[in-house]
């Protein structure tokens, strides 16, 4: 499972660079998520090997990972693209967060203070 999360990360980079896709490139991917694919790739490979410091590792940093994009969309006052599996979750609870976006063109509306993010 690690090598899926590493290899579909360096991919999408790859694919975001190589290719200028807008959208990807926008949600920030690029060189940097390559690198990070290939960590996730290096650390697949432990897990394989049964090291449970990788596994740890690799948990840690895909946490990590989602917790910094989750700050990140809050901080920008947008509605989470649904990259990371938090997200992904809860956006069948957050219905107002999906009125709001298609309404307001993805931002939260004036004065709500993102508390219609920080519901979910």
């Amino acid at each position: 499972m690690v090598y899926v999360v590493g290899g579909l990360t360096a991919l999408l980079g790859i694919i975001a660079e190589l290719a200028h896709v807008e959208l990807l490139i926008n949600m920030g991917l690029g060189w940097i998520t390559v690198g990070v694919g290939a960590v996730f790739g290096v650390l697949g490979f432990f897990v394989g090997k049964r090291s449970m410091i990788a596994l740890g590792l690799a948990t840690g940093l895909l946490l990590v990972d989602t917790v910094l994009t989750l700050m990140a969309t809050i901080g920008s006052g947008r509605i989470a693209s649904g990259g990371s599996s938090c997200a992904s979750s809860c956006s069948s609870r957050c219905s107002g967060v999906q009125r709001h976006q298609g309404a307001e063109g993805g931002r939260l509306p004036q004065g709500s203070g993102g508390r219609v993010l920080a519901g979910c």
